[in-house]
């Protein structure tokens, strides 16, 4: 299942980011999420703060290939969701300004990185499509 995620979203590298998007037309990561979730026959709630709290948690040091992960500033709401890969210290994700890209945990990301990320795969997070 996390490849099948992982390949849908990956047809999505570099596309534009775009505020809302859910498209190949432009994406946003949360919109990046959703989509590729869909493949699985999930729906996902739509911001990137009600899925993290739609799913079970694992923290986020465990966080395994096709696992979400959340950003926040301290003291804020969650704001940015990014799907982990299989290399160690990278995501795949639609940042703000620029296109879908797998890219690295650098300091800046680390530094908002939630505690816990979530496992889509469960049977728990969001309903199955069309269900």
């Amino acid at each position: 299942m996390w490849e099948v995620r992982l390949q849908a979203a990956s047809t999505m590298l570099g596309v534009a980011h775009v505020l809302g998007g859910m498209t190949e037309a432009g994406l946003d990561c949360s919109g990046l999420v959703h989509l590729a979730c869909r493949v699985l026959g999930r729906t996902v709630p739509r911001d990137a703060e009600d899925i993290a709290e739609a799913g079970p948690g694992v923290p986020a040091a465990e966080a395994a290939e096709g696992d979400l992960l959340f950003f926040r500033k301290p003291g804020a709401r969650i704001h940015h969701v990014g799907i982990a890969v299989d290399r160690p210290g990278e995501m795949l994700n639609t940042p703000g300004g620029g296109v879908t890209v797998i890219e690295p945990l650098d300091h800046g990301r680390l530094r908002t990185l939630a505690a816990t990320a979530t496992r889509v795969a469960s049977p728990s997070l969001g309903d199955p499509v069309g269900g």
